[in-house]
């Protein structure tokens, strides 16, 4: 008899489902959606009723005139030539500390420059490895796993308002104030309804508001939910409040990070710049204060055409 030309397959089940199942699904999604949209709500509602003196609970614990040298940049090569460019941070959902264009919230989208203060971190954040693939890699060779090329600029600066996120105390004043917000009990039951086995905590301490704010998975909320995660929310104060920078460590790392509001630079002594020789003039900008700020946030196109009207050579 001849061989079946089938008996050597093999097949494997990867997923199986039903109609009723894609259903539940989508209902149990939603219901998760209706949580998150209402304790975010309720909690804006309650922000909005403190906000000034949540401003002046971070302005009163900054640090003031913070200097860097030496920290670093990482870009995607297509970018090298704006490196200083903030507009990337507006992309999807945003960073860990500024809001993205596609979150739907009635808060608008704003942006961050990221800095480290090495280049494996630099690297690490910039290509968003997963950290622990291995104890005998530096965070350096685990980021190198991506073949992206890309661009690493040394940069020096100073600061007029740095809030920093290694310092405990920098932000007790601020929890004083959110932990007497309250949640009502339809929240509650939203979330008993959407079979949430862990939803978000209250925060009540400093140490709850450090883990909400330096979560590894923070970008959950934003990307399944659309509304801001909390380390959003908190750089957005920040902002408003005028501050130029948060200090944080590294989720890979443990190296300190800075996230850096541009915006805030007018009326400040606050500025960037890159510490090494420019290659050439095709760098669009090679330092970022006062009087140029607006530029972190300018395209190529319209830097070009800026130029071209100011007979800027």
């Amino acid at each position: 008899m001849g061989k079946n030309k089938n008996q050597d397959k093999v097949f494997h089940l990867l997923e199986s489902t039903n109609e009723a199942a894609i259903k539940e699904a989508k209902e149990f999604a939603a219901k998760q959606s209706k949580f998150a949209w209402a304790l975010y709500s309720e909690l804006a509602e309650q922000r909005e009723q403190v906000f000034d003196n949540l401003k002046q609970s971070l302005l009163y614990n900054c640090l003031e005139n913070y200097t860097f040298n030496n920290w670093q940049r990482a870009v995607k090569y297509r970018y090298s030539l704006h490196p200083l460019c903030t507009l990337g941070s507006l992309s999807y959902i945003g960073g860990r500390f500024n809001i993205g264009e596609s979150i739907n919230t009635n808060v608008n989208p704003f942006t961050a420059l990221y800095i480290a203060e090495n280049k494996d971190t630099a690297l690490q954040e910039h290509l968003s490895q997963i950290e622990g693939i291995s104890t005998e890699l530096s965070s350096r060779e685990i980021a190198l796993n991506n073949h992206q090329s890309e661009s690493i600029l040394r940069l020096n600066g100073s600061l007029d308002l740095v809030i920093d996120l290694t310092n405990k105390n920098s932000v007790s004043d601020f929890v004083n104030i959110i932990k007497k917000f309250t949640k009502n009990k339809y929240i509650d039951l939203l979330a008993k309804q959407a079979r949430l086995t862990n939803p978000p905590q209250m925060i009540k301490s400093v140490d709850i508001l450090l883990s909400a704010l330096l979560n590894k998975q923070w970008r959950i909320e934003a990307a399944l939910y659309d509304v801001p995660s909390t380390s959003q929310i908190f750089g957005q104060i920040a902002l408003i409040a005028g501050i130029t920078g948060i200090l944080y460590p590294s989720k890979f790392t443990g190296k300190n990070c800075l996230a850096i509001f541009t915006q805030n630079f007018k009326d400040s002594t606050s500025w960037v710049k890159i510490a090494d020789a420019i290659p050439d003039d095709s760098i669009i900008l090679h330092e970022l204060n006062h009087t140029n700020y607006e530029a972190a946030t300018w395209d190529r196109k319209k830097f070009l055409m800026f130029q071209k009207h100011n007979n800027i050579q």
